[in-house]
């Protein structure tokens, strides 16, 4: 189906979070590339491989896709670090790549991770060494900030698979605290320790 022929990249192939498309990411140093594949293609039919971002110098991006339209993490002259633009379905389909901002990040922000569920986009932040969680509300657009009522530490996201939820799962750690795992629910806005596990030094 796909052949990478520059042997300076390595490939990562992924299944969009809503399960609509495959999602090829060509990566190396100076740059990276996305194609994707409509897995509801003909199946009698050889399956079209588009190129969503195209290789470019000292560019990068990773995408998915959920709600109809692709997120797309990138990297952009002007910006600290990284933006995340989207791309709808019918400008795809059109083949006519005219990303829109999505979430373009404060002063000193660094995006880590983003995942996307049904209603809601989660970012993953760094702002000046702190790790911080922003959501991002589908329909009315509205940005919350998580609140863990805890001290500095770092923050990645759990395994949260299941695109229709209403909570998702994420871990904390400093350097009193090994891998607290938290429950966040998306409606009430309430984050739950589910599990903590304390050093001792011993």
């Amino acid at each position: 189906m796909f052949v990478e022929e520059n042997e300076a990249y390595y490939l990562d192939i992924k299944i969009s979070k809503d399960k609509e498309f495959m999602i090829i990411h060509s990566s190396a140093k100076s740059g990276s590339e996305v194609l994707v594949m409509d897995r509801n293609h003909d199946t009698a039919e050889k399956p079209e491989i588009v190129t969503l971002f195209s290789r470019k110098k000292n560019q990068r991006a990773f995408a998915n896709h959920a709600r109809g339209n692709f997120f797309l993490v990138v990297t952009e002259e002007g910006v600290y670090d990284t933006k995340i633009v989207t791309l709808e379905d019918e400008k795809f389909r059109k083949k006519k790549f005219e990303f829109e901002d999505y979430y373009v990040p404060e002063a000193g922000e660094i995006i880590t991770e983003i995942d996307l569920f049904k209603d809601h986009t989660v970012i993953y932040l760094e702002k000046e060494g702190v790790s911080c969680i922003k959501i991002k509300e589908a329909k009315h657009q509205t940005i919350s900030e998580v609140d863990l009522h805890e001290a500095s530490g770092r923050i990645e996201p759990g395994i949260n698979e299941d695109y229709v939820t209403d909570e998702f799962v994420f871990h904390f750690n400093n350097p009193f605290i090994y891998n607290s795992m938290f429950k966040y629910n998306l409606n009430n806005k309430i984050s739950t320790k589910v599990y903590e596990s304390l050093l001792t030094g011993k």
